[in-house]
Order: C-alpha cells, then sequence, then structure tokens
C-alpha cells in the first residue's frame, strides 16, 4: 500500500490526525540517489538503453535462451547465468542491478545482439535493425564511460 490516499500514511493520519509521518534514512537517501541520477543526461541515458535492452531481448522467449546460450559460451560455469532486470524509476538498487548485469555480461550481451542482426528469431527488419542500434549505443564511449563511473 502507497499514496497519499491509502498508503501508511493515510493510515497513520487517520488513526491520529498529531501524529508526524517521517520516512525513514534509507528510504530519503533512495530518493535522493535516484533524483541525483536523473539530473545527470549521461545517466538518463544509460539507464534509458539499459531499459530497452531490458524490453527488446525480454520479449522473445527465444532471445532470452540465446542470451543464456552466448553467456555459457563466453563464460562456461565461472558465473551462473544472469537475466535482465528493469529499471525501476524510484528503486536505485534496480539501477545497480541493471548497470551490473549489463557490465558483468557485456560480451555474451553484444555477441547475442550480433546474432539477432543476422538470426531468424528476429523476422522482421525492424527487429534486427533494433538489434543492431541497441549495439551500437552500448559499444559507444559516453555509454561505457558513464557505466564504469557508476559502476564505481
Amino acid at each position: 500500500m502507497r499514496g497519499s490516499y491509502n498508503g501508511l500514511q493515510a493510515i497513520i493520519r487517520r488513526s491520529n490526525t498529531a501524529a508526524i509521518f517521517v520516512w525513514c534514512y534509507a528510504h530519503r537517501l533512495n530518493l535522493v540517489l535516484t533524483d541525483a541520477v536523473s539530473s545527470s543526461v549521461n545517466a538518463v541515458d544509460m539507464f534509458g538503453i539499459i531499459e530497452t535492452v531490458h524490453d527488446f531481448i525480454n520479449s522473445s522467449k527465444k532471445m532470452v535462451a540465446l542470451y543464456e546460450l552466448h553467456q555459457e559460451k563466453c563464460y562456461g560455469n565461472k558465473q551462473r547465468k544472469r537475466r535482465f532486470k528493469r529499471v525501476q524509476t524510484t528503486r536505485w538498487w534496480s539501477h545497480d542491478l541493471a548497470l551490473n548485469t549489463v557490465l558483468d555480461t557485456f560480451d555474451a550481451l553484444c555477441d547475442t545482439l550480433e546474432e539477432l542482426q543476422k538470426s531468424e528469431c528476429i523476422r522482421d527488419r525492424k527487429g534486427a535493425h533494433q538489434a543492431k542500434c541497441l549495439k551500437e549505443n552500448l559499444i559507444c564511449d559516453k555509454f561505457l564511460l558513464t557505466a564504469f563511473i557508476y559502476k564505481q
């Protein structure tokens, strides 16, 4: 439950109108981090690209399977298979998890997108073009520099 009408704050105010509702430190810090990320154009672009890659790969079970296959080829049993996580706008943790997934599986992701440009998984030119554009965005200097700065 959340929101000003049905959330926790509303329940507390109905019980005691004089009560003061204070968000916890972790929640306030999360809001500050999320807002700080939103103020950087490069960060907004980077997380937008990550979100687009998430939507593209997860739009088909065949593409997810291909991504997992490329992870197995690139990394073998050295690391467990990763899945893309959605970047949620209010949770900094989701930004961090999505960024780590992209960086930890970068080679496999690029191989997957390259194969999808030529593959039967995508039957239309639009999908193949989108795979090509996503790969170009991922290997762009601006994306990589921003990603490594936020990784630190």
